[in-house]
């Protein structure tokens, strides 16, 4: 047990300590708070723990000047900055905000012993050490043995104004340090300048991880609705992450990295950064605070990290304060170009009423079609009618609405007497002569008549007094193999001739209507009318809608329902940014940026509303169109639409005005705040811009097998799926998959374009593909029997095969390369496919001796004067959201046109003039078949 008298010393020391530090307070309230100078604030206090005697030393200095400390475990000072009278009275004579700035060094400060110093004026108190160190683990990421502290700012300087310092060390040798304090006014921070904007405030500092620095700013200098704050790194710089934060001028502030990201509006910052304010938040003036850290995890970047200077890296920056743009900016560069497009808009209209004119000379007769038609068919006992007379009797319009569904017939009586006149038979429709299955072939070669026997009236009928015959060419028979075969010894004999009830019976029997198809895909010379069928066909209509209504109303419903929920986000994030003056939550042109009212990028947004007024232009100018062809048809009943020019099936290009529209809409959403989450919304729609332009061009010649609106979307979202998933993860694994998929539709597409759907999508396709590449490459190099020439590849077969290589080897190389997100793929990949399967429709077109008109040329031309500059513009980046917000504002750049648009906005411009040109060009691209027969007009 312990001795009571040990206990009795014990509990004396501990009293005697006690007081010791009760006296240590006592006398530091009254070094604080009283304002005599008498022995309350002696030169000398010697105070004595039960560790060891401390000697305190107690002195009054003036500021601006430089005062040396010796301190040591036994020593410590308590210093009193005062500034002199001679000062006071000028400060007084000039009234404005200053700020007192404390710096302090000590070159002999150990790690193991560092040097303690509390700083205290008015309500603020900061401790800190000398040396600072900072570490990772065993590595030392920063030392330094200098610090600088900036206190708040205050309007007047009088006798009262002053600093504490307290300095202690626990080292046993002695160690020199050295402060000064420094008063800083306003016009000794800021220099006045000017810019494109009018006037601007200049500053210069140097900040350190353990120096930081702050200006103050009085906002009524600047005559504004809206000023930007800049700051620079300059040249001569080590590489530091600091953070800029906008305060409001009270104390205390907050200058260290934690508090400084809590409070007032922050953004971290490498070699530039800028935040944008409102001078109606900050009435009375603002603080900047300019921090650095020692490492580059809050800059999210790694690029500091072999930083070489360890011990004093320095980061020296400039500092501009000034208008951010004006009244008249914001009016000049919009009236300019709203100007814009009302000029475009009178051009369009201008062309579009030139294009789409119609005359009944641009058709081929009516007349002249029956004639022939009558003249190619060996009737002996019946006579063609006198056209040029007028008799009574049954007429040749009679007889053929007598006809089956869809199938051309002629009646028996024509050679009677007609009580109709000449307009009768001018007003006859060509497909009612002509069957859907077969009018193609007519005007190739001879072909065979065979004549269907009609069911109704085939008891009471003779071979010479049949209701209806169709033509079905035999040539379609000879392009398909399988169907020779089956047909081999038993041929048609001579030319054309009337085929008796039960040849027709054994035809039908044989060649059902799925044969049919089969054959008349499998032609070698394909036209466009072996692939209308369907429209003709009245059991056909849900597949004609599905391939072209549909569309429009998909993405009608699509755009609803997509956009509510991205417009929601939008807000909330750019609302949380306001809220938080976390500026690092989306990713803005900061150099660049012009607020209006809760949209903070004004200027981003509104420079989208050219793709929704190109988007609603395009509409309007189909719908003319329509109308107007319509209203032409109207007017001449004798001109069958379904027999001239190609499918007029106009659901797809309603969905890509609304589609271009959209994209407006999605693209202002995303750049309300910008965020590597929100970009997918931007390029929804551009993916769907391309595939609906691809399939348009595609079911101009297929618009029997082109890929219905429920494939198309389904498709686009599996695409978009993948893009979310990118998003979050877009290691090898992915990529691996993403390919896979990939590669798997490319193949299933391109066989599907090939056969024309022929082949079935079943596990044997692969199989079905390797046949097919086989058999052509086969034809490449080996000469059929009895021929000296060898066949050449099919132009088809090389676009697919070239579109599908690149696609490949493109979806590898972003694969390899690591490159993060699928979204630059599919924007990528899916404009080019586009671009080279116009090319092909373009050379193919004036390879079947077709013509281009000139305004498909004239937009083709403005659409590339359009892209080429955007490209440009879409490819210089002034941020980059797959990198950190540090990152991302040094490559923001300064506004490029009419001191309001930076180049992404060009690339608004551009880019959206260039795809309603594009869509121009398509939409008139074949108006020079407008009055060719389609049986004539090739497929390729």
């Amino acid at each position: 047990m312990t001795s009571p008298k040990y206990f009795v010393l014990i509990t004396f020391c501990s009293i005697l300590r006690a007081n010791a530090f009760i006296e240590d307070a006592v006398k530091q309230l009254e070094l604080e708070y009283s304002d005599s100078e008498g022995e309350m604030f002696p030169s000398r206090l010697t105070r004595t723990t039960s560790q060891a005697i401390i000697q305190t030393i107690v002195e009054q200095r003036s500021v601006h000047d430089t005062h040396k400390f010796t301190v040591s475990e036994s020593v410590e000072y308590f210093v009193k900055f005062e500034v002199p009278e001679d000062m006071v009275k000028i400060y007084e004579q000039n009234p404005e905000r200053h700020i007192f700035q404390v710096n302090a060094e000590s070159a002999e400060a150990e790690e193991r012993f560092p040097v303690d110093f509390t700083i205290k004026q008015f309500h603020r108190m900061i401790t800190f050490q000398l040396p600072t160190v900072e570490r990772r683990g065993e590595r030392l990421v920063y030392s330094s043995n200098e610090r600088s502290v900036d206190f708040c700012p205050i309007e007047d300087i009088d006798a009262n104004s002053t600093v504490m310092v307290s300095i202690s060390t626990t080292s046993k040798v002695p160690v020199d340090v050295t402060v000064r304090v420094l008063i800083k006014g306003r016009n000794s921070d800021w220099k006045q300048s000017e810019d494109q904007n009018g006037v601007v405030y200049l500053s210069k500092t140097t900040i350190k991880p353990v120096i930081s620095r702050i200006r103050y700013f009085d906002t009524k200098l600047l005559n504004t609705d809206s000023i930007i704050v800049k700051v620079t790194t300059r040249n001569d710089s080590d590489c530091l992450c600091s953070i800029i934060s906008i305060q409001q001028p009270t104390c205390p502030f907050y200058d260290d990295i934690g508090s400084a990201m809590r409070f007032g509006k922050w953004s971290t910052m490498m070699d530039q950064g800028t935040i944008i304010i409102d001078p109606e938040e900050y009435p009375k003036g603002f603080i900047l605070v300019l921090v650095a850290s020692a490492h580059g995890d809050i800059c999210g970047t790694t690029r500091c990290e072999g930083q070489q200077n360890l011990t004093d890296p320095r980061k020296r920056v400039s500092i501009s304060i000034g208008s951010n743009g004006s009244d008249y900016d914001y009016a000049t560069a919009t009236m300019a170009v709203i100007s814009l497009y009302i000029a475009i808009f009178i051009l369009t209209i201008t062309f579009s009423i030139l294009e789409f004119r119609y005359k009944y000379s641009d058709f081929e007769q009516v007349k002249e079609t029956i004639v022939e038609k009558f003249k190619n068919i060996e009737l002996p006992t019946i006579e063609l009618p006198d056209f040029g007379q007028a008799k009574e009797g049954y007429s040749v319009i009679d007889g053929l609405k007598k006809a089956d569904n869809s199938i051309g017939v002629i009646s028996e009586s024509v050679g009677t007497p007609t009580k109709t006149n000449l307009t009768d038979v001018e007003k006859l429709s060509t497909n009612d002569l002509i069957n859907s299955e077969a009018e193609s072939q007519s005007s190739r070669q001879s072909s065979q008549v065979l004549l269907r026997k009609n069911a109704k009236n085939e008891e009471s009928e003779t071979p010479l007094n049949r209701n209806s015959f169709e033509y079905i060419d035999k040539s379609e028979v000879d392009d398909a193999k399988a169907v020779i075969r089956e047909l081999e010894g038993r041929p048609v004999e001579g030319g054309p001739m009337i085929a008796s009830t039960e040849d027709i019976k054994d035809i039908e029997s044989e060649v059902c209507a799925e044969e049919m198809k089969v054959i008349r895909r499998m032609k070698k010379h394909l036209y466009v009318s072996d692939l209308s069928t369907k429209m003709r066909d009245p059991t056909k209509t849900k597949s004609v809608y599905q391939k072209s209504q549909l569309y429009l109303g998909v993405l009608f419903i699509v755009s609803i329902y997509y956009s509510l929920p991205v417009l929601q986000m939008v807000f909330r994030f750019s609302a949380e940014q306001r809220l938080t003056g976390n500026q690092d939550i989306c990713y803005y042109n900061d150099l660049c940026r012009k607020p209006l009212g809760y949209v903070r990028d004004f200027n981003h947004v509104f420079s989208n509303l050219g793709y929704c007024v190109f988007g609603l232009l395009f509409m309007c100018i189909v719908l003319f169109k329509k109308l107007k062809y319509e209203s032409f048809l109207a007017k001449n009943e004798n001109i069958d639409a379904d027999e001239y020019g190609v499918p007029t099936q106009y659901g797809l290009y309603f969905a890509m005005g609304l589609s271009l529209f959209m994209e407006g809409v999605m693209s202002s959403s995303y750049h309300v705040c910008p965020t590597n989450v929100t970009f997918q919304f931007d390029t929804t729609f551009m993916y769907l811009l391309a595939v609906l332009m691809f399939m348009k061009l595609y079911q101009v010649r297929h618009s029997d097998v082109s890929a219905n609106a429920i494939g198309v979307f389904f498709g686009l979202g599996v695409a978009l799926f993948l893009e979310t998933i990118s998003i979050y993860y877009s290691g090898p694994w992915f990529w691996a998959f993403f390919c896979t998929v990939y590669i798997i539709v490319i193949v299933v597409v391109s066989v599907h374009a090939y056969n024309l759907g022929v082949v079935k999508y079943d596990y044997k396709i692969l199989c079905a593909v390797a046949r097919i590449l086989y058999l052509e490459i086969k034809k490449l190099f080996v000469n059929p029997e009895g021929t000296e020439k060898k066949k050449k590849a099919r132009p088809r077969l090389v676009c697919l095969l070239l579109i599908g290589l690149i696609n490949v080897i493109l979806c590898l190389y972003f694969g390899i390369s690591g490159t993060p997100g699928a979204s630059n793929y599919l924007l990528a990949i899916f404009f080019l496919n586009l671009t080279i399967y116009g090319s092909y429709y373009c050379v193919m077109k004036i390879k079947s001796g077709e013509k281009l008109n000139i305004i498909p040329i004239i937009y083709a031309n403005l659409g590339l004067l359009c892209f080429l500059p955007a490209m440009y513009f879409f490819t210089s980046k002034e941020k980059m959201t797959e990198k950190s917000p540090a990152e991302s504002r040094d490559m923001n750049r300064e506004c490029i046109f009419l001191n309001f648009f930076d180049g992404h906005d060009i690339w608004h411009f551009m880019g959206a003039a260039g795809v309603f040109f594009a869509f121009l060009c398509i939409f008139t691209l074949d108006e020079d078949l407008k009055g060719k027969k389609r049986n004539t007009i090739h497929v390729f």
